[in-house]
């Protein structure tokens, strides 16, 4: 099964999908219309989430509304979150390789209502809740060899690829 998966082959320039193939990216704004700042892979709980790049830092922290999170610092410009997540397979501290398998997609709860990875990449890994900071996560896939998929509903305000 998906879960079962070890770890992302797809491997670019030192870069790898965290989700391994993603199609089905949404860039969710919220109910108040802030800027999310992050992309939602939409995924069905159990789906394997892979590390974006190398590291020698790895964050881990839980809220029942967001569900376990690993934030992990590549460099002092460069971070990723993964939250909403079930299971996660390392530990504060560990270092990760680029593809490395981090954790599964959590099932949805009541304060997250469609199984989906909330993704963020951002450039002051300090501080991983300051928007201003945040890179357009399908255009830096793109610049770095990675493919982020289609966007998941026409609707959407895919501008944040471009």
């Amino acid at each position: 099964s998906c879960s079962d998966a070890t770890d992302n082959s797809q491997v670019v320039g030192g870069f790898a999908h965290p989700i391994g193939d993603g199609a089905g990216w949404s860039t969710y704004r919220g109910e108040a219309q802030h800027a999310h700042g992050s992309t939602d892979w939409i995924r069905p709980a159990g789906t394997p989430i892979f590390a974006l790049a190398a590291a020698a830092g790895v964050n881990i922290s839980y809220s029942a509304s967001v569900q376990w999170c690993v934030s992990i610092k590549h460099s002092d410009s460069l971070g990723s979150s993964y939250c909403h997540i079930d299971k996660p397979l390392v530990a504060k501290g560990d270092q990760v390789k680029a593809g490395q398998k981090l954790a599964v997609i959590a099932p949805a709860t009541p304060f997250i209502q469609v199984d989906h990875l909330h993704f963020t990449i951002t450039k002051n890994p300090r501080d991983f809740f300051d928007y201003s900071s945040y890179f357009k996560t399908a255009k830096f896939l793109s610049d770095h060899g990675i493919t982020p998929g289609p966007c998941y509903r026409p609707g959407d305000p895919c501008a944040f690829a471009q």
